[in-house]
């Protein structure tokens, strides 16, 4: 006996497929040093937009100091919750803030020391964004998908010695021709990723790298 049109909808299973990303984050790092003792506590720096900034004139692109913004956030919960103790970048900023006009802010060894000094850290975290776009369009008619790409990098503190350094760059993939419309049985449902949920993909990697190299 056929079951009615209604009956074959409910007994369908329905597959939500988040169009292609790879099984892990794309994260790229090199060490330079034994970062273990460094991670005792670190300071976060507030990310910053690097000059090749991609977003802001993009369809679906993020204005480059909330891109910064978000994806500092999503670094110190994601360092945080594997027990790394993190001085917020809030009160990392107010010490910059404090620094002479005539510093170079963004001096790597220069926030090394006053971090260590001011602060109490064994290490510094800096990042710079390079790209941060949500899709076009409504999450499930897309048609240029997120991407996403930063670097973090690690400082002893205070002497400012490199660590270690990671890039995530991940971009989404448009699904095989067919499946970018909706299925006749409604079995396959298209949902794109923002590029706030591939941004914390990467803060995680970055997180667990760092754990793990203790």
């Amino acid at each position: 006996m056929r079951l009615s049109s209604l009956t074959r909808a409910l007994a369908a299973p329905l597959f939500v497929l988040v169009a292609c990303v790879s099984p892990k984050p794309v994260l790229e790092e090199r060490t330079y040093a034994p970062p273990s003792a460094a991670l005792t506590r670190v300071a976060v720096i507030p990310f910053y937009a690097h000059r090749t900034y991609e977003g802001s004139r993009l369809l679906g692109g993020v204005p480059p100091e909330v891109a910064s913004e978000r994806v500092t956030r999503l670094v110190v919960d994601a360092i945080s919750e594997r027990g790394i103790a993190v001085v917020p970048p809030g009160e990392v900023a107010a010490a910059i803030e404090a620094l002479p006009r005539s510093t170079p802010a963004m001096d790597a060894v220069v926030l090394a020391e006053l971090a260590g000094r001011e602060l109490g850290v064994t290490g510094v975290l800096l990042g710079e964004v390079l790209r941060f776009r949500d899709p076009r369009g409504a999450s499930s008619g897309a048609r240029r998908p997120a991407s996403v790409a930063y670097q973090v990098t690690l400082y002893e503190a205070p002497e400012g010695f490199k660590l270690w350094t990671a890039r995530f760059d991940e971009a989404q993939s448009v699904p095989p021709a067919g499946l970018e419309s909706e299925p006749d049985d409604s079995e396959i449902q298209i949902r794109w990723l923002s590029a706030g949920e591939l941004a914390r993909r990467g803060a995680d990697a970055v997180a667990t790298s760092l754990f793990e190299s203790r």
